[in-house]
């Protein structure tokens, strides 16, 4: 067999953004002395009510009594847990669909203070609508995409926190059984005020010669988006470029 070998050709620079919150001209940082992101994931014990509630205001609130909701582990999707009716829509697997609310205490460590603070949902079906702590963070339509929200205002480090979510799956999107509720991951980040965008690495690759059958050399570019929300000027520079 061939042996396929990458080079590695160029590392493009990062983007470093000068925070708007700070004066214009601080003492440029270390990158270095950044900390280490940090993902956890928050799949366990999640609060489910089925259907509407009488009123969402109490439902939302830090102090909400949730202990007679239902126990349930993500991903999750409720909509199986419906009966059969020749009568619903065939598209949906003869299952009915509903309004459904999830709530999730969770404890955010004192250490977080000062960080950036994010929720990120793998898959919420769908339109749902989120709060932390009472605060309303926003609102995401479409059932098959990922989203995440800023939670570093909202945030309550060294104590108790409560995420709510609403959902609502009546609207469809396909023409088949789509399912319905938090039915992918959902995590907690906690990283530096410096750091790499979601989504901030692209990646090129280019196979010199690869329309005449080329094929153990690939040439690669990657750039990476990287964030400031500190306000100050920050250097930041590639730590290590390898080639192999």
């Amino acid at each position: 067999m061939r042996k396929t070998f990458y080079r590695l050709r160029r590392i493009l620079a990062c983007l470093v953004v000068l925070g708007v919150s700070g004066p214009a001209k601080l003492p440029a940082k270390n990158a270095e002395s950044v900390s280490v992101r940090q993902e956890t994931l928050i799949d366990q014990d999640w609060r489910f009510h089925s259907g509407e509630v009488a009123s969402s205001n109490q439902v939302i609130a830090k102090n909400y009594d949730d202990a007679q909701w239902q126990r349930v582990q993500l991903p999750h999707d409720y909509g199986l847990d419906g009966h059969y009716d020749p009568t619903n829509l065939r598209q949906r697997g003869y299952l009915p669909v509903d309004v459904a609310w999830y709530r999730k205490h969770f404890f955010i460590s004192k250490s977080d203070q000062g960080e950036i603070l994010q929720l990120e949902f793998g898959g919420i079906f769908r339109d749902s609508q989120v709060w932390l702590n009472g605060e309303f963070l926003g609102s995401h339509a479409s059932g098959y995409t990922g989203f995440h929200f800023d939670i570093s205002k909202a945030a309550r480090c060294g104590g108790d926190n409560v995420i709510v979510v609403r959902v609502d799956p009546r609207e469809r999107e396909g023409w088949r059984y789509e399912g319905a509720g938090i039915y992918r991951h959902v995590y907690y980040r906690a990283m530096s005020p410096v750091h790499v965008a979601n989504y901030g690495t692209y990646v090129i690759s280019t196979v010199p010669n690869g329309n005449e059958g080329a094929a153990d050399v690939a040439e690669l570019t990657i750039e990476t988006a990287v964030e400031n929300h500190d306000g100050a000027l920050t250097q930041v520079r590639q730590l290590e470029s390898r080639n192999r």
